[in-house]
């Protein structure tokens, strides 16, 4: 679903944004569906965390936009997993490590940033039947979602031309909006 060349300037103006206002961000809580996990056919294994950080440097490695957050906010960045990452586990984000030598931290869903523990983000899937995780089956904790998503994948496959992705399709991702360079406010 990531495409660097569609998504990375979007991404990296986050990043720009939340480096050029740490003075008044406590912290980035990365609330879930960071990496996909689920979007792959039957037939293939889903990378590792650790594979899609090393394939993704320009977000996750030493250089990246995160380490750049992680440095700026003292390393205020935390990692909740959803339901198509909800694989991913503190040893899995503890390589991604800032040039300052801060570390992404890890918290489950919901998570409470203390500063009033009123507040609580998560991402949202345990409230929903075709992404909570499945408590009662050999399967546990993958949710039905899950096996749906990769048949879906599967499907597309099969289906799509060398080179096309479903994003590019009528009535997908790229065709429902205007796609243009992200804008940053002029100083």
């Amino acid at each position: 679903w990531y495409q660097s060349s569609i998504h990375g300037p979007y991404l990296q103006a986050i990043f720009d944004w939340v480096v050029a206002n740490a003075a008044t961000v406590r912290e980035l809580v990365l609330l879930g569906d960071v990496v996909d996990l689920w979007t792959y056919p039957c037939n293939v294994k889903p990378p590792s965390f650790a594979t899609i950080a090393e394939t993704n440097p320009d977000i996750f490695g030493p250089n990246g936009g995160l380490s750049r957050v992680m440095d700026a906010l003292g390393g205020g960045v935390t990692y909740v997993p959803g339901n198509h990452d909800m694989a991913v586990t503190q040893a899995d984000v503890s390589v991604v490590r800032s040039k300052d030598g801060h570390q992404l931290a890890f918290a489950q869903s919901p998570y409470s940033p203390g500063i009033d523990h009123r507040v609580l983000l998560a991402h949202g899937n345990d409230y929903t039947l075709f992404n909570a995780p499945d408590l009662t089956t050999k399967w546990a904790p993958l949710p039905v979602g899950h096996f749906v998503t990769r048949a879906v994948a599967s499907h597309w496959a099969t289906h799509l031309k060398e080179g096309q992705n479903v994003a590019q399709l009528a009535g997908q991702g790229l065709s429902l909006i205007h796609i243009s360079e992200p804008t940053r406010q002029a100083e």
